[in-house]
């Protein structure tokens, strides 16, 4: 919850597809994911990261791309 995805985006050729998720401890039993939106990811990539956490039995919520994230 350090990393900002914003500057892994600088890192990479298709920023947009870039973005975060962040699980909380225990994993097994926190049922919380965050999503971690940077400053150039798509709504694409947002919607796969979501269905991605739902189809894992997670409950995604956007969080700000910020230390700490929520």
């Amino acid at each position: 919850s350090a990393l900002s995805v914003s500057e892994l985006q600088s890192a990479s050729n298709r920023p947009q597809q870039v973005g975060g998720m962040h699980f909380f401890n225990p994993v097994d039993k926190m049922p919380l994911l965050e999503i971690i939106r940077g400053k150039n990811t798509s709504d694409q990539t947002v919607a796969t990261l979501f269905k991605a956490g739902a189809s894992l039995g997670k409950i995604p919520v956007i969080a700000a791309d910020r230390p700490g994230f929520l």
